[in-house]
C-alpha cells in the first residue's frame, strides 16, 4: 500500500486496486465481500463500503443490487491509462473498449 494515503477508505481502495491490477482480481469476478473485507482487514463496515464506492466512481467496481461488487470490465483500461500513458493517443485508442471500436 501507498504511504501517502491519509484515509484508511483510500488505502483500502488501494489494496482491492492492486489485487486487479495484478490480476488477482479479473474483470468480471466478484469483489470480496464487505463484510469479509472488513473482517479481513480489520476496519469498519463503513470504511469498507466508502472504499468500494470510490472505487465504483473511478469505474474499477461495479455495484450489482442484491449480489455485491464485481470488477469492471473495463477496469483493465482504467487502470492501464494512468499518468504514464497520459497524452499518448495511440496507446489509449488500442486500450478501447472492443465494442466501441467497432
Amino acid at each position: 500500500m501507498t504511504a501517502n494515503l491519509s484515509h484508511r477508505y483510500e488505502q483500502l481502495a488501494e489494496l482491492i486496486t492492486g489485487l486487479v491490477d495484478d490480476g488477482v482480481l479479473r474483470p468480471g469476478s466478484r469483489a470480496p465481500s464487505l463484510r469479509r473485507l472488513c473482517k479481513d482487514q480489520r476496519t469498519s463496515l463503513s470504511t469498507a463500503l466508502q472504499a468500494y464506492q470510490l472505487l465504483e466512481d473511478r469505474g474499477v467496481l461495479e455495484a450489482r443490487p442484491r449480489s455485491g461488487f464485481y470488477v469492471s470490465h473495463r477496469a483493465r483500461v482504467i487502470l492501464d491509462i494512468d499518468l504514464s500513458t497520459a497524452g499518448k493517443a495511440d496507446q489509449r485508442r488500442d486500450l478501447r473498449d472492443p465494442l466501441e471500436a467497432a
